[in-house]
């Protein structure tokens, strides 16, 4: 069958959703996939003769642009749920169109658009709902999902991380800092304090955004923002060198696990139910405010973000240690360890 996916965006739920498109690539199915351009070169290393990419221009010029273009395929499923990726299901004019169940939706508007909608997920996670479009357009698959890597790293692009690091000895650590004030993001202090105490290579990488630590400390690694084709050349240089990374849920450390990175996902106020991709492994915060679990990007509590705070460097290296060893030994549908109170 000739399946059109609608995934716009962002970094990390494009990188959630691999494990479905390699699942239908691998049955036979023929895979197109509606991005937002900004995130193109992250499908783009999706390298099969079977997918093809289309591009998605934010405005009505790339509306038009894709018009009518779903009719090349026999059913378009909207794995995203909100109303710019209904809007874009309806204009692509496949002759079947698939929304998630109501209570799925991540933004009612998106009711307005689909024809017709996949049952109700049978669990929290992002690729429950993934599953329940492919049920409800024939596509289940009664197997278990493919393993990272997804993704291929181009040769020609260096890895995103600083150039002794390249060149250490030992079990090379990567660790990811989010933005300031994101409920998801680890303080860097504790960030710093992991990759000192590190018996291998380690580095921090860090936005423009990103404060704290001194200015010019040789393990934070400053980038104007994430880049696609360097973080995807990191993923497959710490898979080749049995390296690790560790991150918050945000969509750099998806990537580098969807280019095959052993990666420890860290949870605050997020629910690893939801986003830990099958198979990685997660450290979530032992205690928290009632408040959690949250998805929101702006933290309501009188505080501040504070859950990210309770999980110290200390317990992230122990993980890390039992982790790194073991890299192929992780469990069919991941495991959430339960760390201790950080402070």
């Amino acid at each position: 069958m000739r399946v059109l996916c609608v995934r716009l965006s962002s970094m990390g739920d494009i990188a959630q959703a691999l494990p479905l498109v390699h699942d239908l690539l691998g049955r036979g199915h023929e895979v197109g996939w509606v991005v937002e351009e900004r995130f193109r070169e992250l499908l783009e290393a999706l390298r099969h003769p079977r997918f093809r990419v289309l591009v998605w221009k934010r405005g009505v010029t790339g509306l038009r642009r894709l018009r009518g273009r779903g009719r090349e395929y026999e059913v378009c499923l909207d794995f995203q749920g909100n109303w710019k990726s209904g809007l874009v299901s309806r204009v692509l004019g496949a002759p079947s169109d698939f929304g998630p169940a109501f209570p799925d939706l991540r933004e009612k508007g998106n009711a307005l658009f689909h024809r017709r909608r996949a049952p109700r997920a049978e669990g929290p996670h992002v690729l429950d709902r993934g599953r329940a479009l492919l049920d409800a357009a024939g596509l289940a698959s009664s197997g278990e999902l493919p393993r990272p890597p997804f993704l291929e790293a181009p040769e020609e692009v260096p890895p995103q991380a600083p150039a002794w690091f390249l060149r250490g000895e030992g079990t090379p650590l990567a660790v990811l800092l989010g933005r300031e004030g994101d409920p998801r993001s680890w303080p860097v202090g504790e960030a710093l304090s992991l990759a000192r105490t590190w018996p291998g290579p380690s580095f921090c990488l860090a936005g423009p955004e990103e404060r704290g630590g001194r200015g010019r400390d040789p393990l934070l690694h400053r980038v104007s923002a994430p880049r696609i084709p360097e973080l995807l050349a990191l993923g497959a240089w710490l898979r080749k060198r049995g390296g690790v990374a560790v991150g918050p849920d945000i969509g750099p450390t998806h990537v580098l696990h969807a280019a095959g990175a052993t990666c420890l996902f860290l949870f605050g106020a997020q629910d690893p139910r939801r986003t830990c991709p099958p198979g990685a492994e997660a450290l979530l915060a032992s205690e928290g405010p009632e408040c959690r679990p949250c998805l929101r990007r702006r933290c309501g509590h009188p505080e501040g973000p504070v859950c990210m705070n309770r999980l110290a460097s200390a317990e992230v290296s122990e993980v890390l240690a039992r982790l790194a060893p073991r890299r192929e030994e992780a469990s069919p549908s991941g495991r959430v360890e339960e760390g201790r109170t950080g402070h």
